[in-house]
């Protein structure tokens, strides 16, 4: 939506100049003082009589206040670039996620939790790019749709849950969604990227993983593996669960990379990494296109200046 500002706001003061002059002056005798019209002018009182050309001259100064101190329409805020680049976050939210073997601030936290943290954090540096997010367990679905609004997914990722979309681990499902998306997304993108975080391995699901891969394979999706959860150490549990082989080869197959995080530190560089791979734009402040508009006032004066000065010769 487009609105109306006065870029030179300050020159409004010179308003009253006119009206200061006449009172530092001393009086002009005059014989045409005697011819007076009344005319109410903006609401003043009644007793106070102007002649007409007094009140033409006011408000072509009005009018040439308003010219210099530029006024312009501003246009609606604009996006000024873009990458091009559509990611697609898929996250396992099934019930190893919630094994206690990632630990921030000095305590002990889930893996969703430790995940949550960094992929906000991540998602903040994703300038330009559209995200959306797909979580799964026993199903997969669409938590937050392509968009540029990456506050809203980060919002709707920490809002999840473990065993939101059930206990077990559908990767094929996950993935195909994902192409799914990218296929009935009406805005054609030129690099298409899935970050598929998991803890386990494929224990569900109608689509077979290498096959999912095969097919964002073909589409030109990228997917990039992310495996988490402690293998060995005081706070191991359930790390032996992940198929990593199988990670490899799904990132291997789309042209992608499979990475391995035993702790919040190593997730963190996996992220960093991705932002090498994946780079996101500079990030710049919104603009708005300026209309200047002084002319159509300076116009006005330009056109009313002859009958103001006629006028003069008339009193």
């Amino acid at each position: 939506m487009s609105r109306f500002v006065l870029e030179w706001w300050w020159f409004l003061a010179l308003w009253p100049v006119p009206w200061m002059l006449r009172r530092a002056l001393p009086p002009r005798e005059s014989q045409a003082q005697a011819v007076l019209v009344p005319t109410a002018w903006l609401g003043a009182s009644a007793a106070l009589r102007w002649r007409w050309s007094t009140v033409l001259g006011w408000v072509l100064w009005s009018v040439f206040i308003l010219a210099l101190a530029r006024p312009q329409s501003l246009g609606a805020v604009e996006d000024l670039s873009r990458s091009g680049r559509d990611l697609v976050l898929a996250v396992d939210v099934s019930g190893s996620m919630q094994q206690q073997d990632f630990v921030m601030s000095n305590r002990r936290v889930t893996r969703l939790h430790a995940v949550k943290s960094v992929v906000s954090d991540f998602l903040r540096r994703r300038y330009g790019d559209r995200v959306g997010l797909i979580l799964f367990g026993e199903q997969a679905f669409v938590q937050a749709p392509l968009t540029f609004d990456r506050e809203t997914v980060a919002h709707f990722l920490r809002e999840s849950a473990v065993g939101l979309a059930g206990q077990t681990t559908s990767l094929g499902d996950a993935i195909g969604l994902a192409i799914k998306r990218f296929v009935q997304d009406p805005e054609e993108s030129s690099t298409k990227v899935l970050l598929l975080l998991t803890d386990g391995r494929n224990t569900s699901g109608q689509v077979a993983p290498r096959q999912a891969a095969q097919m964002a394979q073909r589409l030109g999706l990228r997917i990039y593996t992310i495996g988490v959860g402690g293998t060995s150490g005081l706070f191991s549990f359930g790390g032996s669960d992940l198929d990593e082989q199988m990670l490899r080869e799904l990132a291997d197959i789309s042209g992608g990379r499979y990475f391995r995080a035993d702790n919040t530190q190593e997730l963190m560089e996996i992220y960093a990494v991705i932002d090498q791979l994946e780079p996101a734009l500079v990030e710049q402040n919104p603009r708005r296109r300026r209309h200047d508009l002084y002319f159509w006032p300076l116009l006005w004066v330009l056109c009313g200046l002859p009958l103001w000065a006629w006028s003069q010769r008339r009193d």
